[in-house]
């Protein structure tokens, strides 16, 4: 300052609000940085809750449903909450792999259920299945699963006699594939018709050995989601080991009525005569995939795809 100027004079009261001027400017940067980021979260919560529960819902599927079918016949109903399989059902014949095949065993079909199943940050999850034995040996089997954009890829493996951690460590390894989507169950009143096939036990070098089954058409009536009587004409088999029993007539068979299961969609059905019953269950499409022969333990049964022939509602 230059001598004889005098120093500018500031008031206690502008003095005072100057030094309260930066901090209130400072609060106020530092409210609307921490507005910016609440603001930001809440932008990104509903995205992130979305992707969270948009594979949300019950899903289906089945590994046939077309024929001829060769691998073993898998059923799969899957409700998924919030990254999670809250509950699943799953119904197959008994199977084992083989190199880069999964071949069906001679067995009685079986559900298994399973509840609260983690699923993987990348979508992946493994349903294990009870143990059986083949040739004496144990035969580790799971359902391995990627789920993926509300579409669940599956696939039946196993091994006989190794671990289960490496017969299920990929849904790719062994077995045969299928996928179940977000539907709901629908059983459309009809008749629902089809042919027989034998084609399971077509490798003689496999472990099924030569084909066996009877071979025919189907003919079931649903109604209200259930069915209410069947027909069916088979070449006779012989009951021991499923052989077509040549020169002989066709043998008329008869369904009673059953119950399909509402969540599901699987379904028994004993014949008269006896040897001709039906396993199989209500699967995506409005398609019936079953078995017939399926109550025994002695061969392979056959496998049967019914197409429905749609009536208006009663």
């Amino acid at each position: 300052m230059q001598s004889g100027q005098m120093a500018p004079m500031t008031s206690p009261s502008s003095r005072l609000m100057a030094s309260a001027v930066v901090p209130i400017i400072v609060g106020m940067r530092t409210l609307t940085l921490s507005l910016l980021a609440t603001a930001a979260v809440a932008a990104l919560a509903p995205a992130m809750a979305g992707a969270a529960t948009s594979s949300n819902g019950t899903y289906y599927g089945a590994s046939t449903g077309q024929v001829p079918q060769t691998g073993p016949l898998q059923v799969l109903t899957a409700t998924v909450r919030d990254g999670r399989i809250a509950s699943a059902s799953y119904y197959a014949q008994p199977f084992v792999g083989y190199g880069q095949v999964t071949s069906p065993l001679v067995g009685v079909p079986a559900q298994t259920t399973f509840t609260s199943v983690r699923i993987n940050r990348n979508g992946s999850f493994t349903l294990p299945l009870p143990t059986v034995t083949q040739n004496g040996l144990p035969s580790y089997s799971c359902v391995s699963g990627k789920l993926k954009r509300a579409v669940m890829t599956l696939a039946g493996s196993g091994y006989v006699g190794d671990g289960l951690q490496a017969a299920c460590s990929s849904a790719s390894f062994y077995g045969i594939g299928f996928t179940a989507r977000k539907a709901t169950l629908s059983i459309p009143n009809g008749t629902y018709t089809g042919t027989s096939t034998t084609q399971q036990g077509q490798d003689p070098d496999g472990p099924t050995g030569p084909p066996s089954g009877p071979v025919g058409s189907v003919a079931l009536q649903v109604l209200r989601g259930d069915i209410v009587s069947g027909t069916g004409s088979f070449t006779p088999v012989n009951l021991t080991n499923g052989a077509t029993e040549t020169g002989q007539p066709p043998v008329a068979v008869t369904y009673a009525a059953a119950q399909v299961s509402n969540r599901t969609g699987l379904f028994t059905l004993p014949s008269t005569p006896a040897g001709y019953d039906l396993c199989g269950a209500f699967v995506r499409g409005g398609t019936v995939a079953a078995l017939v022969a399926c109550q025994q333990a002695s061969y392979l049964p056959a496998t049967l795809a019914l197409i429905p022939k749609r009536t208006p509602p009663a």
